[in-house]
């Protein structure tokens, strides 16, 4: 493991970082890994870094450039109903991109769910 001083998250130097174990420092002392968390607006792996410091864990998305934080829903759409579910978004989003995010992520998970029940059902 070593640390890894970066003027900013763009000057990552991907031939020279160990993302299995490397640590970030910015300018501002502040310190980041790469997580294994997924930013849900690019739903791509490997983008996210979070924070090794502090109490609250802050986390920012390499690809879509932003910063993240835990959005909650009610699912209520497939079993089991009622329970939370959780999605890291772009903090800056105000309610009404959340909201048409996730009824778009609603939308694509039932039509997921209805190709399972075809092929359940049709074997096709």
């Amino acid at each position: 493991m070593a640390e890894v001083q970066i003027n900013s998250f763009a000057d990552i130097d991907y031939d020279r970082v160990d993302v299995a174990t490397d640590i970030l420092v910015l300018p501002s002392g502040d310190k980041f890994r790469f997580s294994d968390q997924v930013c849900h607006n690019c739903w791509a792996g490997g983008t996210v870094v979070e924070s090794v410091e502090g109490e609250k864990k802050h986390f920012y998305c390499l690809l879509c450039q932003n910063w993240l934080r835990w959005r909650q829903f009610t699912n209520d759409f497939i079993p089991p109903v009622g329970d939370q579910i959780k999605f890291l978004l772009p903090e800056k989003w105000n309610q009404s991109e959340i909201s048409e995010w996730f009824a778009e992520y609603r939308e694509a998970r039932l039509a997921q769910e209805n190709v399972k029940e075809r092929i359940l059902q049709f074997g096709k």
